[in-house]
């Protein structure tokens, strides 16, 4: 099976984006932002910082328990993510910033079949998450 592209992450104001991942607002219902804010989290680097942290252990809890989640989730590998908070590479001279955005990507990007460790696309129904490639959801 051919594999996805790169699953990436871009600024809303100066990309082109196939999902909108960031909170409520600019006309999306926000269920892929992230709850945290780092204006409340001390601002600057350290906050955002704090505020991916908490997100990526509250993503890892949810994608490891909620199926329906799981599947919303797997449903952006490959795509091109969009989000406010992350900077445009152009803009901040080829210096990466972080955004919680890229903790889907790297997610994704790394999945693997629980079965055969092929690249998984599908999530396997149950009361658990199971990642499954093309040839074992078959």
């Amino acid at each position: 099976m051919k594999s996805l592209p790169r699953t990436t992450v871009v600024n809303i104001k100066f990309d082109v984006f196939d999902t909108y991942i960031g909170r409520a607002g600019h006309g999306y219902d926000g269920y892929f932002g992230n709850k945290y804010r780092a204006s409340t989290l001390g601002g600057g680097v350290a906050g955002r910082n704090e505020a991916i942290a908490r997100f990526k252990h509250e993503f890892m809890c949810r994608i490891a328990q909620d199926v329906e989640y799981a599947q919303r989730v797997v449903s952006l590998r490959g795509k091109r993510l969009g989000c406010f908070c992350k900077e445009p590479l152009e803009k901040v001279g080829r210096v990466d910033i972080p955004c919680h955005g890229d903790v889907y990507a790297k997610f994704l990007d790394s999945l693997k079949c629980t079965v055969c460790d092929g690249d998984a696309y599908y999530v396997a129904e149950g009361e658990s998450t199971v990642w499954l490639c093309a040839e074992c959801a078959a």
